[in-house]
């Protein structure tokens, strides 16, 4: 099984380039994650840029994800790779049927960005993301219950998407090596500056 990848075209050069995997949002570490493990099982994995117009799009193969990226230095084309499975956390992105009309397409829902600042997105993003749930995505992978079924809710309203067992939950876990690089509890608390007997409540998000 072949896999690609749509990411936002500014991770683009940080991949390109080697180095630790790092992003500026938790959706982008989302799709390294599901590269990470396809190619841990044997997978290869491609990517490509989110918002690149329509083919003929730069197709990078990924080689490792973690400890740092390995990407082959040969570009490719779609025929080239011809992927099983095409996924993104841009749903809207998603609108691509007709450009691949074989890959089973699947939507990582990591959140639902619109719900949670729609003064920042506009009526045609609503209208692509409607579509896309409509006419191209096959499924949809959330983290929790609680988000499968907040989607299901909401997109059965906006979209008609009646089948409940095309939204999958698979949660969010922390590859070792993500893991290490993380700070301890002392070392938080002092970054915030935060004192001995000081209480820190830490939100991370919504119901997602």
């Amino acid at each position: 099984m072949r896999f690609l990848i749509l990411i936002d075209a500014a991770a683009i050069p940080a991949i390109l380039g080697g180095g630790t995997p790092t992003a500026a949002y938790s959706h982008d570490k989302n799709l390294f994650q599901f590269a990470h493990e396809a190619i841990r099982r044997g997978a290869p994995v491609f990517f490509t840029a989110a918002q690149e117009p329509a083919v003929p799009r730069p197709y990078y193969l990924v080689t490792q994800v973690y400890p740092e990226w390995k990407v082959e230095p040969q570009i490719y084309a779609y025929n080239d790779i011809a992927p099983d499975v095409i996924a993104s956390v841009f749903p809207e992105a998603l609108n691509i049927r007709r450009e691949f009309p074989h890959p089973k397409i699947v939507s990582i829902h990591a959140a639902v960005q619109f719900v949670e600042a729609p003064e920042l997105f506009s009526a045609q993003y609503v209208y692509d993301l409607i579509t896309a749930v409509r006419y191209n995505i096959d499924f949809i992978i959330v983290q929790n219950p609680r988000m499968a079924e907040l989607i299901y809710s909401l997109y059965s309203l906006l979209a008609k998407w009646w089948e409940r067992d095309r939204i999958l939950v698979a949660p969010l876990g922390i590859v070792p090596e993500e893991q290490h690089s993380l700070p301890t509890r002392q070392q938080a608390r002092k970054t915030m500056g935060l004192k001995a007997r000081d209480i820190a409540i830490v939100n991370s998000g919504g119901v997602w």
